[in-house]
């Protein structure tokens, strides 16, 4: 586990390191800020997870447990898309509020991380998951696929589009992350993809019903 931390902490601080002598110091400064913006709105939809991760953990019968997960992902899923249209609406006044207008480009770069967190919704919990069933040596291979595909697709876009090709690189490395727990989720056999599918029809119907 602390392989992994340490695998997390580089892989949430390499694309600055990158940056270094290929844009100036105000650019490197306003991603900075932009992704301390994102990291704080990644609490919202952490500390859901971990609510719902407590719930989930302490059902005893292994198909509650799967039902109970699924459930937390959906409300993890509904609540970071939330979030995202929130972030979407206000970001630019809330940058311009906290810091003037000489900082737009932190409103533009933030309103592109937040996209981020489409793939954040189910990842926290997935984390906790494969700790609560002993799997965390499968943690450290998420960990060096996310500091890997973050590097590889920094150093193919951040030559050519700036921070923002570093704020396109940090959504693709968080894509590859979900897609590693899920695969792992597969091959593993860690959730029932039949019971995933009917609890998201149940959720689809309960919504189009009370609609």
């Amino acid at each position: 586990l602390a392989a992994f931390n340490l695998l997390l902490y580089l892989y949430q601080r390499v694309d600055t390191l990158l940056m270094n002598g290929q844009v100036s110091l105000k650019e490197i400064g306003d991603y900075a800020l932009a992704y301390r913006g994102l990291e704080a709105t990644l609490m919202v939809p952490g500390s859901v997870a971990l609510i719902l991760f407590s719930d989930t953990a302490g059902e005893k019968d292994q198909a509650e447990s799967h039902k109970s997960l699924m459930h937390a992902f959906l409300l993890s899923i509904a609540t970071c898309f939330t979030v995202i249209a929130v972030m979407m609406l206000v970001a630019p006044f809330a940058v311009a509020l906290l810091f003037g207008k000489s900082f737009d480009n932190v409103s533009v770069l933030l309103r592109v991380l937040i996209l981020g967190l489409a793939f954040q919704a189910v990842n926290p919990i997935l984390n906790r998951w494969f700790s609560f069933v002993g799997q965390n040596d499968k943690l450290v291979w998420i960990g060096a696929v996310g500091l890997i595909s973050n590097v590889a697709f920094n150093l193919i876009w951040l030559p050519r589009y700036g921070t923002m090709g570093s704020a396109y690189a940090t959504i693709a490395s968080y894509a590859c992350v979900t897609c590693s727990y899920l695969l792992l989720v597969w091959r593993l056999k860690l959730i029932n993809p039949s019971l995933a599918f009917t609890l998201l029809r149940e959720s689809l119907h309960r919504g189009n019903t009370r609609a």
